[in-house]
């Protein structure tokens, strides 16, 4: 035996050494930078294993050096089914996790793995503080954190730094810098969690290239408004680009403008641009921007102050119009020349009615959009019999309307109504008849008509959809959604808001052609993006700037920033007027232009910083505020509020330059909204009411209950054989098996059963019969024991009370079942108790109790479980019968009590269904529509 033992274990090692580690190492690593983005991207390319293999995972490594690369992410394969391409792709581009306080603790190398390959970066600051100057490291600070426990740090230069930790951090990010070096290598794991180390290591270099080019613009003239219109689709890659101009060049000079674009980036060439900038926008970073511009003609020219336009515009002449994308490095990239679409404001779509308001009934998340008059659609058809057609429809609503009542009229090609529906109950679906088939193939046309509550819809509102039946498909085709002439999928809505903080409006939403609500998140500010490039390893700390960006100030257009120190404003505004006063005696004494114009910006910076601190109405009183957690406090709420006030605009457009946008929206003279928090939800003002009745029930029959009142409990099988059951395994000299089910003890289930336990145990003790309770859950288990402990005292026989009959088998659900069924057939158990949650398991445990002869009784709410309960037990308490065991046992008044009161619950429910269903019947649907549908 021992010699066979070795040979096995010597083949199995043989096996082992057989495997060569190169037929586990990917190839064809490469590392290419991602183009059209800000230098911050890199791609990874390899050739995937076989899926021979077996492998499980693919484990991306990164290092700043190639002695030391950490595990930076991984993606996850099928053993089965391998790769199916002949390259997997890995994109190391945008801010990735880089440290927390859940990194390890130091240095460790990967499972199985030897170093340079080591498990995520560690929290050691001698670690990764050294890393962060090879990356752009964003800090997500908690804002308590940032504003009262910040540490102030003074450097060698005076410069003053807030100093947090790490575990002040919810994390730091980190994206690739342009220039940098980076080291990359790819390793996997095969299905028996065997790691392979990668072959080798590569290494790429990321580069800040042009911006993306935009392919679709649309410019549209506006002539009786001498309006000016531009859509466009946004490219992919948008993080850096800092603004959006447009241009326009005559027809003529489009050849030497595509020379000059095609310049762009090449010194060698200097081609002049000949297009004139007619509109400049900054981008909303890091948000979406507006994809879109409007540019007003007045008296022939075209004037934009801020960006210094100053254009003549001739309509008579052939103008092209290019958009352009500059970056924050200056490079600018154009777009194709476009023709001028000219129109009449009549070709314009109508903006409908619209209102935004703090959304009702919530938490203070959320600002409201409701617009437009409610939609029907015919969303599919089917053929219910040879006369009959179902149509399903869908309805598009918001708070403004209600709908009472839908009227189908449908007709045929020839315009003959072939039957009218009124849908007065709103259930998705009618059914209409048709004479034959043919009809039906040569085209259908449905009419909608509403009536709606107190806020009424135009009679003449009437909203059309044709269908019809396709031969050769064998199918309905639905044709779009037609109103008043128009075709509603033609058309988009777009939602732009702009916050007081912000500078300019960015995308909110954009949102399809049948909806007619839009809820605007406006989530809670709890954490601070700081740049974290510094650190001080002595004192365990990273450092960030301590300034505080509050809001945007529109009459001084600059973005208004203070500290979090207090004491240090005094002392930075003596500098900012020192080095202000220097500049002004610069201006004074330069010698050029171009020195004045330098000196004056930077004296103007200066007073700036000086105005915010002294004149600003915000900051200067939070200044004068000398305990610093009362003045940060202060700024802290006020930037709360500037963070979550938000001004909208509304737009309807046709994607292609077609649209009308609205004025900044406002409300009571207001144009910022802030949402705010309710106290209650009325629109569970229905529960609120059912909870009160049903409290009061319980209160009026625990009351009667108490003063001696009888009530009567129908007699349920499974329980009045209880006491039986017991009695037999009493007289067998058997002992009983009691499963309190497999769920928790936060399942409801599981606390009936362990109250039916309490009354079964001590009649046990009471006919000195011995009871075993397996449990498979560790909370379930003392609560068990305690049960039966106590349940042995009030029978007056402790000494009836084992604690190892009540024990603890395992958690995993078959394990268990195994166990229980062992004990059935070793202790030879004459009765069965299943009381609780119950899955898969029932029928094992039941049909084993079954063929040992045992009387069974179980009782459980789970439906799919009922039906084998049924068959293989004795007795079943069926789903509520469950719950109302204790109160059948006890007969004690507080449980008698809420049993009734869950009568005269379900009772009254009965008279609502029949009484709502009454009132149906005759149209009236007031009723059915005051409950909640969900």
């Amino acid at each position: 035996m021992k010699r066979l033992l070795c040979a096995l274990l010597l083949v199995v090692a043989m096996q082992i050494c057989a495997i060569d580690i190169a037929d586990y190492q990917v190839k064809n690593l490469q590392i290419e930078d991602v183009p059209n983005d800000d230098g911050s991207g890199l791609m990874l390319s390899w050739t995937p294993l076989p899926k021979e293999q077996r492998i499980i995972e693919y484990r991306i490594y990164r290092g700043i050096t190639p002695d030391s690369l950490f595990l930076m992410g991984s993606i996850e394969v099928n053993a089965k089914t391998g790769v199916s391409g002949d390259k997997m792709y890995f994109y190391d581009r945008g801010f990735l996790d880089f440290v927390s306080v859940y990194s390890p603790a130091s240095m460790k190398a990967d499972t199985q793995l030897d170093p340079p390959f080591y498990r995520q970066i560690p929290r050691d600051i001698n670690v990764y503080g050294p890393m962060l100057e090879h990356f752009y490291i964003l800090g997500v600070i908690i804002n308590d954190e940032f504003y009262y426990r910040a540490q102030k740090i003074v450097g060698e230069d005076e410069d003053v730094s807030a100093g947090l930790g790490l575990y002040q951090f919810d994390g730091l990010y980190a994206t690739l810098l342009a220039g940098n070096t980076y080291y990359y290598a790819v390793g996997v794991v095969d299905k028996s969690g065997k790691h392979y180390p990668p072959c080798g290591i590569e290494s790429g270099s990321p580069e800040d290239n042009y911006p993306e080019k935009i392919h679709k613009l649309n410019a549209v003239y506006v002539s009786d408004s001498n309006r000016l219109q531009f859509e466009w689709e946004l490219p992919i890659f948008k993080d850096d680009i800092q603004y959006h101009s447009i241009y326009m060049v005559e027809q003529e000079n489009v050849a030497q403008f595509n020379q000059f674009a095609a310049a762009q980036g090449d010194t060698t060439l200097t081609v002049e641009n000949p297009a004139q900038m007619i509109f400049r926008r900054q981008t909303a970073f890091p948000y979406s921007s507006m994809d879109l511009a409007q540019v007003d003609v007045r008296d022939g020219r075209i004037v934009d102050e801020d960006h210094g336009i100053d254009v003549v515009y001739d309509p008579q002449k052939s103008w092209m119009f290019v958009i352009s994308l500059i970056d924050y490095y200056g490079r600018e990239t154009f777009s194709s020349p476009v023709p001028l679409d000219t129109i009449t404001s009549e070709k314009l779509p109508s903006l409908p009615e619209f209102a935004i308001r703090d959304k009702a009934n919530d938490k203070g998340e959320y600002n409201e959009l409701v617009f437009g008059k409610p939609l029907v659609q015919i969303s599919s058809a089917s053929y219910a019999s040879e006369d009959v057609v179902t149509l399903n429809y869908e309805i598009s609503i918001n708070d403004n309307y209600r709908i009472k009542n839908i009227y189908f009229d449908v007709y045929d090609a020839e315009g003959n109504l072939l039957d009218h529906v009124n849908e007065f109950y709103q259930d998705n679906i009618i059914r209409i008849k048709v004479p034959d088939h043919e009809t039906v193939e040569k085209g259908l046309l449905v009419s909608m008509k509403l009536k709606t509550g107190k806020t009424a819809v135009p009679e003449d509102y009437v909203l059309t959809q044709n269908v019809s039946y396709n031969i050769d498909f064998k199918d309905f085709q639905i044709a779009p959604l037609t109103v008043d002439g128009e075709i509603v999928q033609n058309y988009v809505y777009k939602l732009y808001k702009r916050a007081a903080a912000d500078v300019v409006y960015r995308t909110a939403k954009k949102l399809s052609p049948y909806q007619r609500f839009h809820d605007d998140n406006i989530p809670y500010e709890d954490s601070i993006f700081k740049l974290v490039n510094r650190f001080d390893a002595d004192k365990d700390i990273l450092l960030v700037s301590p300034s505080l960006t509050v809001y945007y100030n529109r009459d001084k257009k600059t973005m208004v920033e203070t500290t979090i120190f207090g004491d240090e404003v005094k002392k930075s505004m003596a500098e900012w007027t020192k080095e202000a006063d220097a500049y002004a005696d610069s201006v004074a004494t330069a010698e050029t232009e171009e020195q004045k114009a330098y000196y004056g910006e930077a004296e103007e910076y200066y007073r700036s910083l000086i105005w915010m601190q002294n004149e600003d109405p915000n900051i200067s009183k939070a200044n004068q505020i000398e305990n610093g957690k009362a003045r940060m406090r202060m700024l802290s709420e006020f930037r709360h509020r500037m963070k979550r006030s938000f001004e909208y605009q509304f737009c309807k457009s046709d994607d292609k330059g077609r649209f009308t946008l609205s004025e900044t929206y406002t409300h009571d003279g207001e144009s910022f909204l802030f949402p705010k928090s309710e106290w209650f939800d009325t629109t569970k003002n229905p529960m609120l009411i059912a909870t009160l009745l049903f409290g009061f029930f319980v209160w009026l029959f625990i009351f009667m209950a108490r003063r001696g009142k009888e009530f009567f409990v129908r007699p349920i099988a499974g329980l009045a054989e209880i006491d039986n059951a017991i009695g037999r395994a009493t007289e067998m000299g058997r002992p009983m098996l009691f499963v309190p089910g497999l769920s928790s003890i936060d399942d409801v289930a599981t606390l009936a059963g362990l109250s039916i336990l309490g009354h079964v145990a001590r009649r046990a003790a009471e006919y000195d019969s011995r009871i075993l309770v397996p449990v498979c859950d560790y909370i379930v288990l003392p609560v068990a024991q305690e049960i039966v402990k106590e349940a042995c005292y009030e029978a007056g026989r402790p000494d009836a009370y084992n604690s190892n009959d009540v024990f603890f088998i395992a958690e995993r659900q078959f394990a268990y079942v195994a166990g229980v069924n062992g004990i059935m057939l070793r202790e030879r158990t004459a009765t069965n108790f299943y009381m609780g949650m119950f899955f898969a398991e029932a029928l094992i445990m039941t049909e084993t109790g079954n063929a040992a002869g045992c009387v069974q009784i179980a009782g459980t709410d789970a439906v799919t479980q009922i039906p084998f309960f049924i068959t293989t037990c004795d007795y079943t308490l069926i789903g509520e019968e469950l719950y109302a065991a204790s109160a059948y046992l006890s007969k004690e008044p507080l449980t008698l009590g809420t049993l009734k009161a869950q009568d005269a619950a379900k009772f009254l429910i009965i008279v609502f269904t029949i009484v709502g269903t009454a009132l149906s019947t005759f149209h009236l649907t007031f009723l059915i529509n005051a409950f909640p549908s969900q």
